[in-house]
């Protein structure tokens, strides 16, 4: 096998490499996707059921406000009704820290001086509270991944054209060689005709 030939191999086994990159970046491009969905889903499954819950707790509140309140009692009221609020809006990244130190204010409720809340109430309360939390954490975890898989586009992208660029030079090259291969055997042929002729 001639120096040429060699040389073509090696830029074959470039292009080969190029591809294989190729193929990775869009399998971890693929899983991002996939993990974004699985969050998403995640996100609206909790949301459809703090929805669900906030109504209920919104109608035993409404029961409850008509009875003769402690202060705790109504400071419990008052901090879950700060975090039903949230349930009414769009979570960003800057309300979505607020809900998250909210969720831990209301983590620290003491409910052990509520003679007027029933026991359930409280229960469904701090169901509610974990939920709110599950849901920030949540949405915290969905914006990371979103901006992971935006890179990951970028990055993609990037590599794309890089590559192609690079694979149009590699085939230049092997065009080049083959020239020049073809032109070597047909100086190689003549020169053997010539000495044939002789």
């Amino acid at each position: 096998m001639g120096e040429s030939e060699i040389k073509i191999n090696n830029l074959e086994a470039e292009k080969l490499e190029i591809k294989n990159d190729k193929q990775e970046i869009e399998r971890k491009f693929k899983q991002s996707e996939e993990k974004n969905s699985e969050l998403e889903k995640e996100k609206n499954d909790t949301q459809a059921e703090l929805n669900k819950q906030t109504k209920e707790l919104e109608d035993k509140i409404k029961g409850l406000k008509e009875k003769q309140l402690n202060e705790n009692e109504k400071i419990i009221l008052q901090k879950l009704g700060e975090l039903f609020k949230f349930f009414d809006n769009q979570l960003n990244d800057e309300n979505v820290a607020e809900l998250e130190k909210l969720t831990r204010e209301c983590e620290e409720i003491d409910f052990t001086d509520a003679p007027n809340f029933p026991d359930n109430f409280k229960l469904e309360s701090n169901g509610l509270i974990k939920r709110a939390n599950s849901f920030a954490k949540c949405h915290r975890e969905l914006q990371v991944a979103k901006k992971e898989t935006e890179e990951l586009k970028v990055e993609n992208q990037q590599k794309e054209e890089e590559n192609n660029k690079r694979v149009e030079e590699l085939n230049q090259k092997i065009k080049d060689l083959n020239s020049k291969i073809e032109k070597d055997l047909t100086e190689n042929s003549e020169q053997g005709q010539q000495v044939i002729e002789l």
